[in-house]
């Protein structure tokens, strides 16, 4: 028997998820929940980072490298080079999501939570966050 109750989520995973670009253009792409496991409640929406390939040299110390490998990273899911972009933090809806991906390894997830707090203190309040 199937159940009603959506699907567990966490801090750290990696989802697909349907996410708007901010110039009204919205494609399925790999995305991090940065929303803490005590704040997570089954069916209300996330905040999340978004992943991209769309990579740039040098990396920004906004955008954190995640493992990846061909055909997938065993842990990540990931299967290209790719980074989270921590100042693309979006909200999205149980709706949005299409599947899950896996996880981001310990190590990297601080340096994400690093980066969001850099910009979080050096904007001097919270940042507004589109929806997907």
């Amino acid at each position: 028997m199937a159940s009603s109750r959506p699907p567990s989520r966490f801090y750290g995973q990696i989802l697909r998820a349907r996410v708007g670009d901010g110039r009204g253009n919205v494609k399925v792409r790999p995305v991090v929940v940065v929303t803490p496991d005590e704040e997570i409640v089954p069916g209300e929406p996330l905040d999340v980072v978004c992943v991209s390939t769309q990579i740039e040299h040098p990396i920004p110390d906004h955008h954190v490298e995640l493992p990846w490998r061909n055909p997938r990273h065993p842990k990540t899911g990931l299967d290209r080079s790719n980074v989270a972009k921590v100042d693309w933090l979006v909200t999205i809806e149980e709706g949005d999501i299409i599947g899950d991906l896996g996880h981001v390894p310990p190590a990297r997830m601080f340096a994400i939570r690093d980066a969001l707090r850099r910009r979080t203190e050096g904007s001097g309040q919270d940042e507004e966050r589109p929806s997907s």
